[in-house]
């Protein structure tokens, strides 16, 4: 049986101020496919599904769309393309109101003699941080019912969605000391760097000063600016339209999920250390660990179907 998409409409009687698609639900999230399937299935005879994308409003009140209505279990596993559907769903809404949860409904109900007989239904958030950072989710129904068992685990995948291309790169030559700046060499180093890589939309460093004065050139910064404070090179970057972030340590887990979250498909400048560079390589997927050797090294990473590839690494002049 086809999917037939039906929107649910209701009637609000005191408004408020809109919200638009992209500042209420992240962009990793409703640009992506979202995977359906039913494992463990010891029975479904005559067993069915309904699944509603619905959305939750501060005043409580919700908003829903039928994704896929009547559709035979037997049918699963089942793409749902949730950009189609989530504009559906923001054109119901109108100028109602911002957006407090989202989530995916699924009812399983059971057709005797043309009567449907609901026997389970289940919601998971998309919003949950475990779903947004590429989790998997998963709704256990243990039906028993008149004519027929149901034991089935319902699996939801969540969406993954990496920068458009990342330039990762070890800081530039450093002075000695306790968070040491960069030298005059390592500056005409970070200019040279620059050069090297494409426009970018967003930077990434470590809380370090090294490695942010390394970063700077991407921002305009030129000749000997090594005395500039962070919120100077902060500053600088969004003037340009660069968005900013420094981790205390890049190797860590919260990084990777930032990427998904507040990367999506934009060029990424990463400048991290020597000690770093091999660990996050294989946090982010890559079959084998990187390595620096000075500071000539530039890794160029994209992600074709999601999967971090190494496409390019430069030997930059010292």
């Amino acid at each position: 049986m086809p999917f037939r998409i039906w929107l649910v409409s209701f009637f609000v009687t005191s408004p408020a101020y809109a919200l638009s698609l992209d500042e209420a639900i992240p962009a990793s999230l409703y640009k992506q496919e979202v995977t359906i399937s039913l494992n463990n299935l010891k029975a479904y005879h005559r067993t069915y599904a309904n699944i509603y994308l619905i959305a939750e409003l501060p005043n409580k009140q919700k908003r829903s769309v039928v994704l896929v209505s009547d559709f035979r279990v037997s049918k699963f596993p089942v793409k749902i393309n949730l950009e189609q559907v989530a504009r559906a769903l923001f054109q119901n809404l109108g100028s109602q109101g911002e957006i407090t949860d989202l989530y995916l409904r699924v009812g399983l109900f059971q057709r005797w003699n043309r009567k449907p007989t609901a026997v389970a239904h289940s919601q998971v958030s998309l919003l949950s941080s475990s779903f947004l950072r590429g989790g998997d989710q998963s709704l256990q129904f243990r039906v028993v019912g008149r004519r027929a068992n149901l034991d089935a685990l319902l699996f939801f995948k969540g969406p993954f969605c990496y920068p458009e291309i990342i330039y990762l790169s070890r800081h530039r030559e450093k002075e000695s000391g306790d968070d040491p700046s960069l030298t005059l060499k390592g500056l005409e180093q970070a200019q040279r760097l620059v050069q090297a890589i494409g426009p970018v939309e967003a930077i990434v460093t470590s809380t370090r000063r090294r490695t942010w004065l390394t970063a700077a050139a991407a921002c305009g910064f030129t000749g000997d600016y090594r005395e500039i404070s962070y919120d100077d090179f902060v500053e600088g970057c969004h003037q340009k339209g660069i968005m900013v972030v420094a981790y205390p340590d890049l190797t860590s887990k919260e990084v990777i999920s930032d990427l998904q979250l507040k990367y999506c498909h934009k060029p990424l400048l990463m400048v991290s250390h020597s000690g770093e560079i091999p660990s996050f390589s294989l946090n982010l997927g890559l079959a084998q660990s990187l390595y620096v050797d000075g500071y000539k090294d530039l890794f160029i990473l994209n992600f074709p179907e999601n999967h971090a590839q190494l496409v390019e690494h430069k030997l930059l002049s010292e």
